[in-house]
């Protein structure tokens, strides 16, 4: 079974949050040309827009919420299940930053780690402060890949072919 036809077997029911319920797989080949809907279920709606992020900081409230994301991005943006899948994985690394990534502290380069002193600097949206590009793919890289670990201890594992 591969990882598209193992999710539309164990993903929740359209907007209901609730546990897993067996759904049809999908035939690889109607997953890459149909949209999700078609392929996996007949859907009931997408349920709530999942931009508050998961209701609290437990697994099975990140994975419901991941599950909903999915829907969402699938159904609402008429994407397949392999479009929508790294759109929402990348969605839960967004949030799972958001909640728990770790501040750089004041005055130092959250990129290489060097004083800011008298340096051009980026701020962004999280706090973080770097002198330059290559200080900001270096922070990037650093947080996603911190966030990556985290989802994995939720139970949330990144999309085949996604890279941090």
């Amino acid at each position: 079974m591969n990882a598209l036809e193992k999710w539309l077997t164990l993903r929740p029911s359209f907007g209901s949050g609730g546990p897993a319920t067996p759904a049809t797989p999908a035939t690889p080949q109607a997953a890459g040309s149909h949209p999700v809907a078609d392929v996996a279920v007949v859907a009931k709606g997408p349920g709530p827009r999942p931009d508050a992020g998961p209701a609290n900081d437990t697994p099975e409230a990140w994975r419901r919420w991941y599950h909903r994301t999915v829907d969402y991005r699938a159904i609402v943006g008429k994407r397949t299940l392999a479009e929508a899948l790294p759109l929402a994985y990348g969605d839960a690394v967004c949030e799972w930053h958001k909640r728990f990534g770790a501040s750089p502290p004041e005055g130092v380069c959250a990129g290489c780690g060097g004083p800011l002193e008298g340096q051009g600097v980026y701020s962004l949206h999280d706090g973080a402060r770097l002198h330059d590009d290559g200080c900001l793919t270096r922070y990037g890289r650093r947080w996603r890949t911190a966030a990556v670990e985290g989802l994995a201890l939720l139970g949330i594992s990144p999309p085949p072919g996604w890279e941090p």
